[in-house]
């Protein structure tokens, strides 16, 4: 049985809080940590700047156009900006973008 390390952990948390949130107002119970499609575009940007914030990122390490940018470089393809935003990250580009925001 695999048990999913930090950078998983984070990604789930992450990309279920809205849905959980939502689902709390609606009576539905969410689970923020069951399994999850790993290659599935689950993650937005606006939880991606709540992410940078509980860890102390955003503002002192990166600023919102540098996140904004630096999300779009990890979101590959020839899709627009705000299509990109649109359309989420998943689990590879979300460790591919924490790996360039500058610590």
């Amino acid at each position: 049985r695999h048990n999913p390390g930090p950078m998983q952990m984070i990604y789930m948390f992450y990309s279920r809080i809205y849905e959980k949130l939502v689902g709390k107002q609606r009576g539905v119970e969410v689970n923020l940590f069951a399994p999850i499609d790993l290659e599935a575009r689950n993650l937005g940007f606006r939880a991606i700047l709540d992410f940078t914030s509980d860890f102390k990122l955003f503002p002192a390490k990166v600023g919102r156009r540098e996140l904004e940018r630096i999300y779009c470089t990890a979101h590959p393809g020839p899709m627009p900006p705000l299509e990109r935003f649109a359309s989420k990250i998943n689990y590879a580009e979300f460790v591919r973008m924490v790996g360039m925001i500058d610590c």
